[in-house]
């Protein structure tokens, strides 16, 4: 009947040896990852996941204020927080420090859905488990500065 050419069988079984030896290429490259992790000392430890905070603005003290806050970190050092008070967005890059970990996020304040002003905030926190405490600045070139400390408890990964 025609020339003999690849037949559905020989296709299939193709497809699954190219798809068992993706799958095996992929878990021996997830090795290394998982071992770093495990090799992290008590100066670094693990941060990545969601954290419900407590934000307590000290300085200055006509400004003084206590409101919550939600922090993400991601691997690879991205921070995120939503204001728990208007829900402002930032985004920010993390890393590991001596002390713990220190971070640098830009956060945009709205009124009335207008863009108000852009504050540059850098912070330190020392991370114990699944708790972290730590200190911000955040400042706007001269025009605006805000400084104080926060808590922040790790957000469990729960099913129903």
């Amino acid at each position: 009947m025609g020339e003999p050419g690849i037949g559905r069988r020989q296709l299939l079984a193709g497809m699954g040896a190219g798809t068992l030896g993706a799958v095996a290429a992929l878990g021996a490259s997830m090795t290394p990852v998982l071992a770093n992790e495990a090799e992290m000392n008590d100066s670094e430890a693990r941060v990545e996941g969601s954290w419900q905070a407590v934000i307590h603005v000290e300085q200055p003290p006509d400004k003084a204020a206590t409101f919550p806050a939600m922090f993400g970190f991601a691997r690879g050092g991205v921070v995120t927080r939503i204001d728990g008070r208007d829900n402002a967005p930032s985004l920010g890059t993390w890393k590991h420090s001596k002390a713990g970990i220190v971070f640098q996020r830009i956060e945009y304040q709205f009124a009335a859905g207008v863009l108000v002003r852009t504050v540059n905030v850098v912070a330190a926190a020392r991370v114990d488990g699944d708790s972290m405490s730590g200190t911000f600045i955040g400042s706007v070139a001269g025009v605006f500065f805000r400084s104080g400390s926060f808590t922040a408890t790790r957000v469990p990964a729960k099913g129903p």
